[in-house]
């Protein structure tokens, strides 16, 4: 007795994101629970705005009202792929623009991506800065580390 995950269903049985049908007789049991006390912990998740409750021809739905934040994943309807973040629009623009000045075939972007996540804010925008720098250093662009191995090795820090 989970709530859904995605959208299910059509017609008068359908379930969204963040719904689950309830039974008060089966979240008393899960909880451990009598049902008076499973009714005025409805009532008071109602009164405090996180659920909303409904009864229907197939029973009762419960909808969490903050089910995205509670699940830590904000999910596009369309796409089903997660919104990005700052750090994943940072890294697009750091691997685009390497690959377009180095012409180096684009690999390992997930480990590239999980080197990134480890890197301060400040390296990662020293990353960015300090590119075409280390490109002009070097005495040829085929002497260019992947992408990967420049931060890593943090190839950008330039003394």
């Amino acid at each position: 007795m989970k709530a859904c995950f995605s959208d299910q269903g059509e017609g008068p049985g359908e379930l969204k994101r963040g719904e689950m049908v309830y039974s008060v007789r089966e979240l008393s049991m899960r909880f451990g629970w009598s049902k008076r006390k499973v009714i005025r912990f409805l009532a008071r998740l109602r009164l405090e705005g996180v659920v909303s409750t409904a009864r229907t021809a197939h029973g009762s739905k419960l909808k969490l009202l903050y089910y995205e934040e509670l699940c830590h994943l904000k999910v596009s309807r369309k796409s089903g792929e997660r919104p990005k973040s700052r750090t994943d629009e940072s890294f697009d623009v750091f691997w685009e623009q390497y690959h377009a000045l180095t012409q180096q075939p684009a690999l390992d972007i997930e480990a590239a991506r999980k080197a990134w996540g480890k890197l301060t804010l400040a390296e990662r925008e020293e990353a960015i800065g300090n590119m075409e720098m280390y490109l002009c250093l070097l005495p040829s662009i085929d002497r260019a580390r992947s992408a990967l191995n420049y931060l890593l090795m943090k190839s950008f820090v330039i003394n």
